[in-house]
């Protein structure tokens, strides 16, 4: 269990200079279990639209304000 945790934990490197963190690929029954409600119902969005989609659709579709 801590090799898998070990796996999912953002390591620290450097982009242009600064400080950032990155972030490894996941498993999806691993991102899943650790995305947060708000996030996995953007993804569900995303992942039915035929094709790419802006933040305004995305927002739309959930209903919420986008002016």
């Amino acid at each position: 269990m801590a090799g898998e945790r070990a796996s999912v934990s953002p390591a620290p490197g450097q982009v242009a200079g600064r400080a950032v963190m990155l972030v490894p690929h996941r498993e999806p029954e691993i991102q899943k279990a650790i995305t947060p409600p708000d996030c996995q119902r953007n993804l569900t969005v995303v992942r039915r639209a035929d094709g790419p989609v802006t933040a305004r659709q995305v927002g739309e579709t959930l209903g919420v304000d986008v002016t």
